[in-house]
């Protein structure tokens, strides 16, 4: 087959880290593969591609809701059999050009999240359910996803679950507690999905031995750097921007947090499994189902659950020990291999 996914960027984020492990999977098993991305910057995850040999496609468009996308797209049209878009500017503008240029392909799209912020204008029902049915096929991220999507559009669209998965074989498997220095994690883009101002107000209730390392990009990280000057814990958290190192930072680490507004898988709560790491999250569709008994959980936006929450694992070995070693147990069911088979059945389907 064919293969051509489509994503907005390749910046750090669920997605496009799912994009990373997925397509040189597709290609390993006879497929040629390649990757359109709308935005024209490179990073180190579209190097990472190039060498598991994924050919990629930039836009070049400076607006990812140009409407001059639509005829950037038009070449792309007729050369593959399975065209799957991610992201809501790709599910919106390849439907659309497959209508008004026609298209052979089959065309696919992933759900990546519980809900977004266009489900709460009644409008955007009726224009989402038009989007979905130029579509042959849906794959949700997560069985909520699923329900959520369902509920939104309706029940006569196929939809499969299929849970997104990662590369266990780059995680280090052991893991313990250092108590000099205790370092927390969270791995997430900064958009308004994100919630790591909780984290960073948490800060100040945490003693001065703990330090927060914030992995990833966005145009909401100003936003935060700021509030941890205001709030005097700028000392005390590190920014990374992207990085592709993920598996070592993780395991560099003794505490992954996972604090959100809304998910919908959560593909950095299975890395955080996978890193023997207790995990710290947001009570949330997408979170609480993936983390189960491996971590401990606080409402979104309450800072004072979360660093209690971390307060117990720092002093209870027992409970530390305990939920690493049931965080490495719940990683098995998320492995990558497992999710390019289904994706793939699909496909062939």
């Amino acid at each position: 087959m064919r293969i051509l996914h489509v994503i907005t960027t390749l910046y750090t984020g669920g997605a496009e880290r799912l994009i990373v492990d997925l397509l040189p999977r597709f290609k390993a098993a006879g497929n040629e593969v390649e990757l359109l991305v709308f935005n024209s910057k490179d990073t180190p995850f579209a190097e990472k591609l190039r060498r598991s040999g994924i050919n990629i496609h930039f836009l070049n468009c400076k607006k990812v809701y140009s409407p001059l996308n639509l005829f950037r797209l038009k070449k792309f049209l007729g050369n593959y059999d399975i065209i799957h878009t991610h992201n809501t500017a790709c599910q919106f503008y390849v439907a659309l050009a497959a209508k008004l240029f026609g298209c052979k392909a089959k065309l696919f799209t992933t759900e990546h999240n519980t809900t977004n912020r266009r489900r709460h204008i009644p409008l955007m029902k009726y224009v989402d359910r038009l989007m979905y049915r130029c579509y042959d096929h849906i794959i949700s991220v997560s069985e909520a996803t699923t329900v959520n999507l369902r509920s939104h559009i309706g029940n006569s669209f196929n939809i499969t679950t299929i849970n997104n998965g990662i590369n266990l074989d780059r995680f280090a498997r052991t893991f313990r507690l250092k108590t000099d220095c205790i370092r927390l994690v969270m791995v997430a883009a900064f958009r308004p999905q994100k919630d790591q101002d909780t984290v960073v107000r948490a800060m100040r209730l945490l003693p001065l031995n703990v330090r927060l390392i914030l992995v990833g990009e966005g145009n909401r990280r100003p936003i935060v750097t700021k509030l941890a000057q205001d709030l005097h814990v700028d000392d005390r958290v590190t920014f990374t921007g992207v990085a592709t190192n993920i598996s070592e930072i993780l395991t560099s680490c003794d505490i992954v947090v996972l604090s959100s507004h809304w998910e919908g898988f959560g593909l950095a709560a299975v890395e955080g499994l996978a890193s023997g790491r207790p995990i710290v999250a947001s009570n949330v569709d997408g979170l609480k189902d993936i983390v189960g008994n491996a971590g401990l959980f606080f409402t979104p936006g309450d800072e004072k659950t979360l660093a209690k929450n971390v307060l117990k694992l720092i002093s209870d070995n027992k409970l530390y020990n305990s939920l690493s070693e049931k965080a490495l147990h719940r990683a098995e069911l998320y492995d990558i291999n497992k999710t390019a088979k289904k994706y793939l059945a699909i496909y062939e389907s």
